[in-house]
């Protein structure tokens, strides 16, 4: 059997919360200026099917990153004092301990995100985060920021699941950032050490039985399950383990025989809504991978 404590598998799958107006001070940026020759066009979506363009001539100085994926591949890219409002941690203790020092110093941190208002005042001109973040009753679409001179990134694998989602899209958002942020070589170093993990992983595993796996995200009294499509379950899939898929998005807590009987013998992998990268600490490399999230805690029947 495959030591699955050699498979602790991360996602970001954050729930959003609701917007809270807050006090923001006009924190003056430190970053240096840095101009883009020749300026750097990335593309993202706001759905499927439906992409937009974002061009950059310098890097950005006042970054808005919404979710601990955001905030923590920004500071792994060595920019986090850029950034000038980091939203969706509920504790420093869920950042990586080598990423804890820039993440105090961003000037304004919360679970939840900042209305509008809030956000305006910040003055930024990049704002990271998923499909969710930006809708009309949340931060607006892009073509509200763009308008105002401000970009927008949006990481691929937050539109859903109407295609499968996989780790390659994980390995381009970090390749865009690292493009927007002027960071190539650091990016590239990142994606590097986790396909090196994944690959040292399979190679380990190679002659063991594949374990059978879940992944659930504890949404009240139920259980959510991604499967083969969702980034958990591709991520599982790349690791060998043998990821169940179900007939329902969700199972009921209440139903212990149910469970039981139909995941006897089954590791559960728990995607806390609490987020996709890292429990109390976690670790790119491999003995306990991690999706620049937060570790989860697993149990068997």
């Amino acid at each position: 059997m495959i030591r699955f404590s050699a498979l602790i598998l991360c996602l970001l799958l954050c729930v959003g919360c609701g917007p809270q107006q807050v006090t923001v001070e006009d924190h003056q940026s430190t970053s240096t200026h840095i101009e883009l020759q020749p300026p750097v066009t990335i593309k993202s979506y706001v759905r499927r099917g439906e992409p937009f363009e974002s061009t950059y001539t310098a890097v950005p100085e006042r970054v808005v990153a919404m979710w601990q994926n955001s905030i923590e591949t920004i500071i792994a890219l060595g920019e986090g004092n850029r950034i000038v409002a980091g939203m969706g941690i509920p504790d420093r203790k869920y950042v990586r301990p080598e990423y804890r020092e820039a993440y105090d110093k961003i000037p304004y941190k919360d679970l939840k995100y900042a209305n509008l208002e809030s956000v305006l005042m910040m003055k930024p001109d990049l704002l990271v985060g998923w499909r969710s973040t930006f809708t009309n009753k949340g931060l607006r679409p892009p073509a509200f920021w763009q308008s105002r001179h401000a970009n927008v990134y949006i990481a691929e694998s937050s539109l859903g699941a109407q295609s499968a989602l996989t780790m390659d899209m994980e390995y381009q958002y970090i390749r865009d950032l690292g493009r927007i942020f002027n960071r190539n070589m650091e990016a590239e170093k990142l994606i590097h050490d986790m396909e090196q993990s994944v690959a040292h992983t399979v190679a380990q595993t190679a002659h063991e039985k594949p374990p059978k796996a879940l992944f659930v995200e504890v949404q009240g009294k139920h259980f959510r399950l991604y499967g083969h499509k969702t980034l958990a379950g591709n991520i599982g899939d790349s690791l060998h383990a043998d990821v169940i898929d179900t007939e329902t998005p969700t199972i009921s807590m209440e139903d212990n025989s149910l469970i039981k009987e139909q995941y006897a013998k089954t590791y559960w992998i728990y995607c806390w809504r609490i987020c996709p990268h890292r429990g109390a600490s976690g670790s790119h490399s491999m003995g306990t991978f991690c999706w620049y999230s937060t570790v989860f805690t697993f149990s068997n029947f």
